[in-house]
């Protein structure tokens, strides 16, 4: 019986540092190719232990857990969950902590007991709600206007996103990520939750995005580039705000939007390296912290 055991293990780990392997792989070759979809497949397999730590903790489900291990080589490599994995969390959750600091600091002067957790969950629910409904909506409105022969749908919510189904996707994506934090299931669970596979999700997908741009543009000309001019990439944002973000384009690549493989991948990396930086030494203080009171 051990060693029975001891071989699935082995091959779960087999199996593991394959998956992640080729996930690499085709976020990678998508891009090469202009193939977006392999590269979001890549990116989402990637993103798959998430999901497995929620059926972890079911009984009828456990099974999934083994798809934890296409961290495997992340893990090996990098010491424990205390690792790679962590890096980008300050970033990802500094949205939310904006919200939240109000209610922590009536947590500390003891006016409200765990006021912060309960707003947390709240807030995360309402994510998950959110990224599914602008997912399905967003579905729903490209399939009846294709189907009704427009070629470019601008109506609905596409009026408001240029690509509404990642936002949901990414939406979704995000509230899970959050949730993660409340499953233990010691080595992969543990906090902080896991915001490299995250971050290549998103980064992936903006890309993806980006790309996908380049062949409407080249399909339908002036009237795509219409459409790009009124309507926000992903979401409305303040001026001041989009001043920031196109900061970095403008500067490397002399323009607002990246129009070749090469610029998207270049503006992309550059972006993913900033939030890496700016978030890792708030990682490292924060977490070590937790791991040392626990």
């Amino acid at each position: 019986m051990p060693e029975d055991i001891s071989f699935l293990y082995q091959c779960a780990m087999i199996a593991g540092m394959s998956a992640f392997i080729l996930s690499i792989t085709f976020i990678i070759l998508g891009f090469i190719i202009r193939w977006t979809k392999i590269s979001l497949f890549g990116a989402l397999t990637l993103y798959l232990p998430v999901f497995s730590g929620y059926a972890f903790s079911m009984f009828l489900f456990a099974g999934i857990g083994v798809l934890r291990y296409i961290w495997y080589p992340i893990v090996q490599i990098f010491g424990g969950y205390a690792g790679v994995l962590l890096i980008g969390y300050s970033m990802l959750f500094s949205p939310l902590l904006i919200i939240l600091f109000p209610f922590l600091v009536l947590d500390l002067l003891g006016i409200t007991v765990q006021a912060t957790t309960a707003v947390y969950a709240v807030i995360i629910l309402l994510v998950v709600l959110t990224g599914f409904i602008v997912l399905a909506v967003s579905v729903a409105t490209w399939l009846y206007y294709r189907l009704n022969g427009v070629k470019i749908v601008k109506q609905g919510i596409y009026r408001y996103s240029r690509h509404p189904q990642y936002l949901g996707l990414l939406l979704w994506c995000y509230s899970l990520l959050h949730l993660y934090s409340f499953m233990y299931a010691a080595p992969f669970a543990k906090y902080p939750p896991p915001a490299m596979p995250y971050l290549i999700l998103l980064f992936t997908v903006i890309g993806i995005a980006l790309i996908e741009e380049q062949r409407l543009v080249e399909k339908h000309g002036d009237e795509y580039t219409d459409y790009r001019k009124q309507t926000p990439f992903l979401i409305p944002l303040h001026r001041s705000i989009k001043l920031v973000i196109l900061w970095i384009p403008r500067k490397l690549i002399k323009k607002d939007l990246p129009e070749t493989r090469v610029e998207v991948v270049k503006v992309l990396t550059v972006y993913f390296l900033i939030t890496i930086l700016l978030s890792m030494p708030f990682d490292i203080l924060f977490f070590s912290r937790i791991y040392s009171l626990g």
